[in-house]
């Protein structure tokens, strides 16, 4: 499921991801997120410590 969602980074070096991303992704307030670099991306993934932890408490 690709989609291209364009943010722009603000004077602190943040961007917010949207809403329906964030819905989409099953993500929430407090998670943590791993981020990783490649030479052509950033990914975001749901950090494994904090997932396992989510599962264990819904």
């Amino acid at each position: 499921m690709d989609k291209l969602i364009t943010r722009t980074i603000d004077e602190l070096g943040r961007i917010v991801l949207p809403h329906e991303l964030r819905k989409m992704k099953g993500w929430e307030i407090g998670d943590q997120l791993s981020i990783s670099v490649t030479d052509n991306a950033i990914i975001l993934t749901m950090s494994e410590r904090h997932e396992k932890s989510k599962n264990e408490n819904p």
